[in-house]
């Protein structure tokens, strides 16, 4: 039996997301203390880049984007327009007030490596900051762009379902812990080619646990189960881990809420990121396919 998973409540700030009056879906939340939101609901209701004349908070950490040019199909350029924005580097919001931070229209902020620029509203994108939040979305690009905007420097990250490497190596690129930078996946083959690709990432083999019943467990030695969640990939603090999840190629839904549930279980990271057209469509959302290109 598929379970549904639905929570509607900000965790950080208690705020109730309002949900769809079409959906059918249960309101009773089934992580724990974690809240689930479709990508679209996380981006309108904390991450909105619309209103160009709000100013944000000092040190907020975003991403400056960089304009790739308009869409031909007109009909996509509203739902895809940020996605045509190319991520061209981390920076922090200069100025206490709205009126130091504003000039012209565009407001200050500051590289990595010191200098300061002034940029348009609309060409920032904060870095979301809050915890215990489960983010789904439907196709790859998608997935692996969020997973990079929203993976702060200091954030220990892997990926389960890593295949060959591409976004374990993104994330290596831009963090200042790269030697908390991980990818697992099922098969041996596809790690070994990930570490020959990436020589300086750290992959491992893993696969989730099956889903077994009650007639299951009691006749299977426990000498046979998967092994569990590898404990030596990050620091003891969780606060500052990143999850990513895409092991839906062949996963039904149970497997993909199951492998929620385990990572919740040992490792409660502050973010959790999935890719699952199905666990998507289920909390009520509905998609099409977007270009391949997710810079």
């Amino acid at each position: 039996m598929t379970e549904v998973n639905v929570c509607s409540s900000n965790s950080t700030t208690g705020e109730a997301l309002q949900e769809d009056p079409s959906s059918s879906l249960p309101q009773e939340p089934c992580f724990g203390d974690y809240s689930i939101y479709r990508h679209e609901e996380v981006e309108s209701k904390f991450l909105s880049t619309a209103a160009s004349s709000s100013s944000l908070a000092p040190d907020t950490l975003c991403w400056v984007l960089l304009s790739k040019g308009r869409k031909r199909n007109k009909a996509s350029q509203d739902s895809e327009g940020e996605q045509r924005k190319q991520l061209l580097s981390r920076a922090w919001i200069v100025g206490s007030s709205s009126s130091e931070q504003q000039q012209d229209g565009r407001i200050l902020v500051r590289y990595p490596k010191g200098s300061t620029y002034r940029v348009k509203r609309e060409n920032l994108l904060p870095v979301l900051m809050h915890s215990s939040l489960i983010v789904v979305l439907a196709e790859t690009n998608l997935y692996r762009r969020f997973a990079v905007v929203h993976t702060r420097p200091n954030d220990a990250f892997t990926e389960i379902g890593c295949d060959v490497g591409i976004l374990v190596h993104r994330i290596w690129e831009h963090s200042t812990c790269p030697q908390y930078v991980s990818g697992m996946d099922k098969a041996p083959e596809d790690i070994a080619q990930a570490q020959q690709r990436y020589p300086n990432c750290k992959f491992v083999t893993w696969n989730v646990p099956l889903l077994q019943t009650s007639q299951e467990q009691d006749t299977t030695s426990t000498d046979n189960h998967n092994p569990p969640l590898p404990m030596d990939l990050f620091p003891q603090s969780r606060k500052e881990l990143v999850v990513a999840i895409d092991i839906n190629g062949n996963r039904e839904l149970e497997a993909v809420q199951h492998c929620i549930r385990i990572v919740i279980q040992e490792w409660k990271p502050r973010l959790i990121i999935v890719k699952s057209r199905e666990l998507y469509a289920q909390l009520g959302g509905s998609h099409k396919r977007q270009d391949k290109t997710d810079s």
